[in-house]
């Protein structure tokens, strides 16, 4: 399946617990983040940059039982274009994030 604009795809290994994509939005705003992993329970903090690299949004120890986890966090963004990272992954190989 292709990637979409509004989707990070992070590969990890078990040296490389950390990544990071660069996105594309339709808004200058992130209305819902929602991330599935590879393996369910799996655990990893999250930060959305600007293209300036300010942090807009961290979000620490994100887990969830299954593959899944979502949040609404209304946030406005200065242009359509952020960097999604991913860091201290825990139980997963990859990461797919998606940008509303």
């Amino acid at each position: 399946m292709p990637k979409l604009a509004n989707q990070a795809t992070i590969l990890l290994t078990p040296t490389k617990r950390s990544g990071e994509d660069n996105i594309s939005l339709q808004e200058q705003q992130i209305g819902f983040l929602h991330a599935i992993t590879d393996k369910p329970g799996a655990e990893f903090d999250l930060i959305i940059r600007d293209s300036a690299g300010n942090i807009k949004f961290e979000k620490r120890g994100i887990k969830n039982e299954s593959d899944r986890w979502g949040e609404r966090i209304d946030l406005p963004v200065s242009d359509n274009y952020c960097k999604i990272e991913v860091e201290n992954v825990r139980g997963a190989e990859k990461i797919d994030v998606f940008a509303e």
